[in-house]
C-alpha cells in the first residue's frame, strides 16, 4: 500500500548558536533566512528520518513525492495538493462518484485512528498512514560549509595587515587561500569552531584578531561577540605587527561595531608586545 498523511508533535528545535545571534539582533531577514534552512523531524512510531519545512513559528512535513506510488504531505496540505494526487493515481477505471465517495471515507477514518496506523481503499488501491513527527532540528549536514568564508576572512585581513615577506612565511597560507576561493582541500581541523567565552553574551559586533605566539598565529574570526572560529598557522620566522606609533605589537585585531546603526564604529586594537592588554583607535564607517 502507499502511505501519506502526518501529524507534527513535540517540536524541539535545536538553534546553531549564530542564528541564536541573528534571531537576537531583530532584522527583518531573519525569519526569512531561518524559514530557507533543512529540517527534519523523527517518526514516534518507526523513527523515520522526515523532512520538514517552516514558516513563522510553524512546522509542517515537506511534501515528498519518493515515487510513482508514494506521496507524503502534512495534514493542512491535504486539500489543496493531497487530494489532486490521489485522484490523478487512483484506479482510472473507478468512476468519479465512487473514487470521491473513497477519498472521503478515507478521510473521516483518518481522524478516528492513532498515529501510526492506516487506513486503506481496495478500491483506490491506495493507504492512507497518520504519522507523529517530533525532534524537529535544523539539517545542519545540508548546510552549506563556513570554513570558505572564514578562509576569506582570514586571508583578506592578514594580506592587509602583513607584508609580502611576512605572508611568504605563513605555512600553509596558499591552502586556506585556495580553500577560500575554488573549495579547495583543507585539513578538517585548520579551521575550527573555538569560543572564546563561557557564558554566551551575543552584541552587535563582528571581530577579527591575529595574536602571534613565538612561530605561531592564531586567528579568531568572532560573529556577534560569540560563535567564533580559529585559524592556526605556523611561520619561519616569528611575525610583528606595529602600531600607529610605531611600536612593536604581537596582535592586532579589527573590531566592527554597529550596535548604533546610525554611528557605526571600526576599532582597531593593538597589543604591544610584553603587554597583556589592547589599545584601541575608533574610526567611523
Amino acid at each position: 500500500m502507499r502511505y501519506f498523511g502526518d501529524h507534527v508533535d513535540g517540536l524541539a528545535v535545536q538553534w546553531p548558536s549564530i542564528l541564536d545571534a541573528l534571531k537576537s539582533l531583530g532584522l527583518p531577514s531573519t525569519d526569512k533566512c531561518i524559514q530557507n534552512l533543512p529540517f527534519f523531524g523523527e517518526d514516534t512510531i518507526d523513527r523515520r528520518r522526515v523532512s520538514m519545512t517552516k514558516k513563522g513559528d510553524r512546522f509542517k512535513i515537506k511534501v515528498n513525492t519518493a515515487n510513482d506510488d508514494f506521496f507524503e504531505c502534512s495534514e493542512e496540505d491535504w486539500e489543496k495538493i493531497g487530494i489532486d494526487w490521489l485522484r490523478k493515481k487512483a484506479v482510472s477505471s473507478l468512476a468519479e462518484r465512487v473514487r470521491e465517495e473513497e477519498i472521503r471515507r478515507l478521510e473521516e477514518e483518518y481522524e478516528r485512528i492513532e498515529p501510526g496506523q492506516t487506513v486503506y481503499s481496495e478500491k483506490l488501491g491506495f493507504g492512507v498512514r497518520k504519522r507523529q513527527v517530533t525532534n524537529v532540528v535544523i539539517d545542519t549536514a545540508r548546510l552549506a560549509p563556513i570554513s570558505p568564508l572564514i578562509g576569506k576572512i582570514v586571508v583578506c585581513f592578514l594580506s592587509y595587515t602583513l607584508n609580502e615577506k611576512q605572508i611568504d612565511m605563513i605555512d600553509e597560507f596558499d591552502k586556506v587561500r585556495d580553500h577560500a576561493r575554488f573549495d579547495g582541500d583543507l585539513d578538517k581541523f585548520k579551521i575550527y569552531w573555538c569560543p572564546l567565552y563561557v557564558e554566551t553574551s551575543y552584541h552587535k559586533i563582528h571581530r577579527i584578531r591575529v595574536e602571534c605566539i613565538g612561530k605561531h598565529l592564531l586567528v579568531d574570526v568572532t560573529f556577534f561577540n560569540h560563535p567564533n572560529w580559529r585559524v592556526w598557522f605556523a611561520s619561519r620566522e616569528p611575525i610583528v605587527f606595529h602600531d600607529p606609533l610605531g611600536h612593536v605589537c604581537d596582535g592586532v585585531s579589527l573590531t566592527f561595531d554597529f550596535d548604533d546603526l546610525q554611528n557605526r564604529e571600526k576599532i582597531f586594537g593593538f597589543r604591544r608586545r610584553g603587554t597583556a592588554e589592547y589599545e584601541f583607535y575608533k574610526f567611523p564607517v
